[in-house]
């Protein structure tokens, strides 16, 4: 058993290390973190004396949960490999650029996962949790189009009447329509179109229910302004996706006759 804060090599009697005096956790909570330190040790990548050892952090997904395996050090959560060399970087100095790194890295299996948290965040109503998620593949990997489709959906999602989000929205679903396979198109153009309309109209709903509720300049304004707005980058992409925008813009037509009815 070795030290987690220095490494010291320690037996199973010991209590506190007889080096740093760092009391010894709990062994079966410790037994990753020993795992990598004797992996480290054996691998020559530092001594056994070595102080202020930091554990291995993997720096896409935050777990401690890495293992030598065939040479590499390996995220058993999202899978992401790093050589010895940024492993003996990250322990002496807390994180490792991998952006340069030589180790080819199949982050297939993370992609995979954070997209399922993606959609069951999203599902469950926490668009924020969702657009993280899709931050994280989007990262990983740039044309990744069912990602850059659901951040649309979640950014625009959490648009407030102080804050609206959809051009934002727009932005994405425009990055999903550019890298999407050609089969998917058609069917991505449908659902973007509508996925826009309708968070727009919900906006200017929540506007005109403000005025009808409490008829002021001040929410006179705010429908002038944000139908001004969203219906802008509404129009940019129901345009870029050749869509007749004549029912989206009868609807709007059709909310603001009945708010002015009821005011």
């Amino acid at each position: 058993m070795y030290c987690y804060n220095c490494g010291h090599l320690l037996s199973d009697a010991n209590n506190f290390c007889i080096n740093c005096g760092t009391k010894v956790a709990n062994k079966d909570a410790t037994s990753v973190a020993n795992q990598n330190t004797q992996l480290s040790v054996s691998a020559g990548m530092m001594p056994s004396n070595s102080v202020a050892m930091k554990p291995l952090t993997c720096e896409m997904c935050g777990s401690n949960n890495i293992i030598k395996t065939e040479g590499l050090f390996t995220c058993q959560i999202c899978g992401t490999k790093y050589s010895v060399e940024e492993a003996r970087k990250m322990m002496l100095f807390g994180s490792v650029d991998v952006s340069g790194s030589t180790v080819k890295v199949d982050n297939s299996d993370s992609i995979k996962n954070f997209y399922m948290m993606a959609q069951n965040a999203y599902e469950a109503g926490n668009h924020s949790e969702a657009e993280n998620y899709c931050n994280k593949i989007v990262e990983i990997d740039p044309t990744h189009f069912d990602a850059w489709f659901l951040k649309g959906k979640a950014a625009g999602w959490q648009s407030t009447l102080a804050r609206i989000r959809v051009e934002e929205s727009v932005q994405c679903f425009s990055k999903a329509l550019d890298f999407a396979p050609s089969e998917k198109i058609d069917e991505l153009k449908q659902t973007a179109c509508s996925e826009i309309e309708n968070l727009s109209i919900a906006l200017l709903t929540l506007c005109c229910n403000n005025f009808v509720n409490t008829p002021t300049q001040h929410h006179a304004d705010s429908i002038v302004t944000n139908s001004l707005n969203t219906q802008k980058y509404a129009l940019q992409l129901i345009q870029k996706c050749g869509i007749n925008s004549t029912i989206y813009t009868t609807k709007l037509a059709r909310l603001l006759d009945k708010t002015i009815s009821q005011a």
